[in-house]
């Protein structure tokens, strides 16, 4: 296959910070090395269901998700940086987002 071939398929990841979301975000950039495709790296945030009547900040939330998605790719990048590697921080329930960006209903 040629090098300047671009990726033949994506690869959809869920990320949330944790060491199995760090070995799935691995694992599909080694399954991208073999089969030519890229990655997207999707977390998601939403509002916590709480008792409490203080208010969390949409921003915040949204903040930590998307530090928590930069981190875990920062620390998997180098596994292999040759491949095409984009990232979703996305407000909406995680199936629904791995679905689509799946392309699967």
């Amino acid at each position: 296959m040629a090098e300047e071939d671009g990726p033949t398929a994506r690869i959809v990841v869920g990320v949330d910070g944790s060491e199995s979301a760090r070995k799935a975000l691995r694992w599909a950039l080694a399954q991208a090395r073999r089969q030519n495709a890229a990655v997207e790296a999707v977390t998601r945030w939403t509002f916590p269901a709480t008792s409490s009547w203080i208010p969390v900040p949409a921003a915040d939330l949204e903040a930590a998700a998307r530090q928590a998605l930069a981190d875990t790719v920062d620390q998997e990048r180098h596994t292999a940086p040759e491949v095409p590697l984009g990232t979703l921080p996305d407000r909406f329930r995680a199936i629904g987002a791995l679905r689509c960006l799946a392309g699967t209903p």
